[in-house]
């Protein structure tokens, strides 16, 4: 499922209705057997949306922060809606997101996206809490050429992912996971 308040705001059709949002998806939560994955598109999710997201029953989410695809901006584009270009970097980034969900890793699982570009920044994401990392903007060039090109490039991030993973000297993803020994204190995050 996703959130999109910001994205349905800037679309002239857009239905900005979220009450009773938690309930509803609790509601679906209890009614379908396979896990939900709660989904932001480009703002991040703050603790409190996490927080009502665990009371719901959801125990995936994926982060999707600010750095991807804006589509307050892709909004704002398709209908001449300047408050779009206003908001087009609102919210919280992937990693500031995942520095603040820390105290509910046990309680959940993260996935990052949102300004996801190479392996560097796959490394970053595991080693702030992420499970998964999914990437778009970069894939799309290449999706235009052909299906090999996709694949080069897929085979360019696991290349760029192994070459950090060597630098950082960590032999596998679970010791790359919430490893705060691998984050610099001079980066602006709190190891804590």
């Amino acid at each position: 499922m996703h959130l999109n308040p910001l994205q349905e705001v800037i679309q002239p059709e857009g239905d900005t209705d979220f009450a009773n949002l938690a309930n509803k998806i609790h509601a679906l939560a209890q009614n379908i057997e396979v896990p939900i994955i709660l989904k932001e598109v480009g703002c991040g999710l703050s603790p409190q949306d996490i927080e009502l997201g665990l009371q719901a029953g959801i125990q995936y989410f994926d982060i999707a922060g600010r750095g991807g695809t804006s589509w307050s901006r892709i909004e704002a584009h398709r209908s001449e809606n300047d408050l779009g270009i206003l908001f087009q970097d609102w919210g919280l980034t992937t990693l500031e997101s995942l520095q603040l969900a820390k105290p509910y890793q046990e309680k959940a699982q993260f996935l990052a996206s949102g300004g996801i570009r190479n392996g560097i920044d796959m490394i970053k994401a595991v080693i702030m809490g992420g499970r998964l990392c999914g990437v778009a903007a970069p894939l799309l060039a290449p999706a235009q050429k052909s299906t090999q090109d996709v694949v080069n490039k897929i085979v360019q991030f696991q290349q760029e992912f192994q070459t950090a993973q060597f630098l950082l000297g960590v032999e596998n993803i679970d010791a790359l996971h919430l490893n705060t020994a691998l984050i610099s204190p001079f980066n602006g995050f709190d190891h804590k």
